[in-house]
């Protein structure tokens, strides 16, 4: 959980993009990531 809110804290910092939908999809993928190697 502490990797997965640093991770966060790192997509927050980017500037918003107009490929926000595509960082959204790829933050669900970290999360998803996390969730799975560490149950």
């Amino acid at each position: 959980m502490v990797g997965l809110g640093q991770q966060a804290a790192m997509i927050r910092k980017r500037p918003a993009t107009p490929n926000s939908l595509a960082a959204s999809i790829m933050f669900l993928i970290q999360i998803t990531y996390h969730w799975t190697t560490q149950p």
